[in-house]
């Protein structure tokens, strides 16, 4: 064990935050096993954009994964 330097903070640091990015989907193409939510969510920016509107608020919820 000697070498090895582990460091617990009680702050994100930036090497936190580009690694949490890079894990998130950036599209909706990126999420896996949800294809009846994902279509849902399409349908909904689909509307909004025809309707030149913004897309109404969508709340997730539910354990991560």
């Amino acid at each position: 064990m000697e070498g090895i330097k582990r460091v617990v903070l009680n702050q994100e640091t930036e090497e936190d935050r580009v690694t949490s990015l890079s894990l998130r989907p950036s599209r909706l193409e990126d999420f896996i096993g949800q294809k009846d939510l994902v279509e849902n969510i399409r349908v909904s920016v689909g509307a909004a954009r025809q309707r030149k509107e913004p897309l109404e608020h969508i709340l997730f919820s539910g354990p991560p994964g």
